[in-house]
């Protein structure tokens, strides 16, 4: 179970470290005016969060919250 439970997770981990990676590209390359800088990079990370969160609910659908990867209590009891 914490096995499964683990790979499970660090799939979520996965997309917060892509989410992260694109949240300082895309801010690094941000040209905008001093007064459009904080609305943008505001607008930048609302838009990745969405993203990520979406894949974060599309994976777990797809594996019915880890159950379908092994991650179901007890060990014994089969995915729901």
């Amino acid at each position: 179970f914490s096995g499964a439970l683990r790979a499970h997770e660090a799939q979520h981990v996965e997309h917060a470290r892509l989410a992260g990676a694109a949240a300082v590209r895309e801010l690094r390359a941000l040209r905008a005016a001093c007064d459009a800088i904080g609305p943008a990079a505001t607008a930048i990370g609302q838009r990745l969060t969405s993203q990520f969160q979406a894949r974060d609910r599309e994976l777990d659908a797809r594996t019915r919250n880890g159950a379908t990867d092994g991650a179901v209590w007890p060990a014994s009891a089969p995915p729901p």
